[in-house]
């Protein structure tokens, strides 16, 4: 699994390696990360790639994305979360894949 947690992802999704299982983890800190990254999110996806967005769960972080704003920008670009985890007391991630989770 690969950790991205840039300001700004500028690397094509195709650098990841070709494994069985690829999936790597986007560290979200704003609604236009997400924006910026879609492109690249749901060619991973269609790829069958899976990935995780993290998303701040701390109030005093001033996120700009919640779980219920991740999900509502994934759907409208096409995609189905398949998993939800807290990470740490300011973190928590939605998985993302057309592989059922097992």
């Amino acid at each position: 699994m690969f950790t991205l947690g840039l300001p700004r992802l500028q690397l094509p999704l195709s650098w990841l390696p070709r494994v069985n299982t690829p999936a790597f983890t986007y560290f979200a800190e704003s609604a236009s990360e997400l924006k910026f990254l879609r492109g690249d999110l749901k060619l991973a996806y269609k790829n069958k790639i899976g990935f995780w967005i993290a998303y701040s769960t701390n109030p005093n972080l001033d996120p700009e994305l919640s779980r219920k704003k991740v999900l509502k920008r994934m759907k409208k670009a096409g995609m189905k979360t398949r998993a939800e985890e807290v990470i740490d007391r300011n973190w928590s991630g939605l998985y993302f894949s057309k592989n059922k989770v097992k």
